[in-house]
């Protein structure tokens, strides 16, 4: 988080079906597979470094109320179908928050609706994804 050193006051992940917090908490390190709320407190831009794996695994669980926070750990978007085609069936609604979008900040993937409902069609690198389990699963994100 050293690109915006001094522009936040408080880092959250949601992990083991925990929330854990940054100054002031347990998070002390963070990773590609983590979904992160960070609160600004001015206009910042995060810059992500390091050498990108040939895949990523990521551990989601249906434990306790099956809802998981990840990231997206690639260089593109994809659709969802193609984003989590290695989890297909294991899976029933995925959120995501837009901050632009003033009227309607909460988008959804919801996979028993119909798709002109969905308005989460894509999983775009640099968000963060509530994505609910019906079963554990290992998503297998490769670049």
């Amino acid at each position: 988080l050293s690109s915006i050193s001094g522009k936040y006051d408080l880092v959250q992940a949601f992990y083991g079906g925990n929330w854990h917090s940054y100054p002031s908490g347990d998070l002390t390190t963070v990773d590609q597979k983590m979904g992160l709320w960070i609160h600004v407190t001015q206009n910042c831009t995060l810059t992500v470094e390091g050498t990108a794996p040939a895949s990523t695994t990521i551990a989601l669980t249906s434990s306790s109320s099956g809802w998981n926070l990840m990231g997206w750990p690639t260089g593109g978007a994809r659709s969802v179908s193609t984003a989590l085609s290695s989890i297909a069936g294991k899976y029933d609604k995925i959120y995501t928050y837009d901050a632009y979008d003033a009227t309607d900040p909460w988008k959804i993937y919801d996979v028993s609706a119909p798709s002109y409902v969905n308005d989460l069609t894509q999983l775009v690198p640099g968000k963060a994804y509530w994505i609910h389990m019906t079963s554990s699963a290992d998503l297998v994100v490769s670049y």
